[in-house]
């Protein structure tokens, strides 16, 4: 009985951990590309469902934003090696 209960504690402790470190917002997209996916090979080959699929998995919102950060990151290197 001792024994069910250690591997209990352990695979709580397992799935604590990951969701601690957000593994499980990777479970989720993995869902979410899934159903994009089984969504477009509805209407389309395999080949265009992946490629529909993969242009949606990058919100437009989110792109500007990574563009923006990247560009003031930038900025900011170049200003550090101007001072220099």
């Amino acid at each position: 009985m001792a024994r069910v209960f250690r591997k209990l504690a352990h695979v709580l402790l397992i799935l604590t951990l990951v969701a601690a470190v957000g593994g499980h917002w990777v479970v989720l997209q993995s869902v979410a590309w899934t159903n994009m996916l089984a969504g477009n090979l509805r209407t389309a080959s395999v080949t265009e469902a992946f490629e529909k699929r993969s242009m949606a998995g990058i919100p437009a919102a989110f792109a500007k934003h990574q563009r923006r950060k990247t560009i003031r990151e930038e900025n900011r290197t170049a200003d550090a090696v101007d001072e220099d």
